[in-house]
């Protein structure tokens, strides 16, 4: 799936929320409708993000209420939206970056309902430190009132492959200081979710025993 892709799947229900609320109440004021289209994305200010700023934008930009509400029932408001994520995508994001980020990172959460907002906070955080926080937010925002199930799923188009949560294991005090010096030595590390860190000690003890 492409950045854009990913920006209209987590954009387009909620902007289609707006036109038709614009068409059922046109006497409603135009910054209610646009406040609870924003609550729908789970942004506070257009300004967060760069679509919904440059949308508010280019809709205050019409001087005719009227006009404004005519564009917005228009299918042409949808051509405008999409528009505005291509080059929001364009604007120095570099898809193949971003899926082979994602393929790196996304087997970092260990599945559990428990750790999802641990791991999207982990997850983005590092986006945003590699450049690419706009795609990092959008599918996090998307994925983030999904199921598990359907996370998982999603995890899937980008080749990974979430197994279930393991039970938490005991580490033995060797294991506990190798594990204490990659947390000093890599602050990444250090951001994976606790849950995850020990299903990967596991994993290693279970490959050194079975030598």
């Amino acid at each position: 799936m492409s950045e854009v892709d990913e920006l209209w799947n987590w954009i387009g229900p909620p902007l289609l929320a707006l036109r038709q609320r614009r068409h059922r109440e046109p006497t409603t004021a135009w910054h209610e409708h646009f406040a609870e289209f924003l609550r729908e994305l789970n942004i506070a200010e257009a300004d967060q993000h760069p679509v919904t700023r440059s949308l508010r934008d280019r809709l205050d930009a019409i001087p005719d209420a009227g006009d404004r509400d005519r564009l917005v029932e228009s299918d042409e408001f949808e051509r405008i939206a999409y528009r505005i994520i291509e080059d929001a995508v364009g604007g120095g994001y570099d898809e193949a970056a971003w899926h082979a980020f994602a393929a790196t990172n996304l087997p970092h959460w260990n599945g559990a309902a428990e750790s999802w907002r641990e791991f999207a906070e982990w997850f983005v955080y590092w986006a945003a430190a590699a450049g690419l926080a706009v795609p990092a937010t959008a599918f996090m925002e998307h994925a983030g009132p999904m199921s598990n199930d359907d996370r998982i799923a999603l995890f899937a188009q980008y080749g990974v492959t979430v197994r279930p949560a393991a039970p938490q294991v005991a580490l033995d005090a060797a294991t506990e200081a190798a594990m204490a010096e990659l947390l000093a030595a890599d602050a990444r590390f250090a951001g994976i979710p606790e849950a995850r860190r020990r299903e990967l000690a596991a994993e290693v003890l279970r490959e050194h025993a079975a030598r």
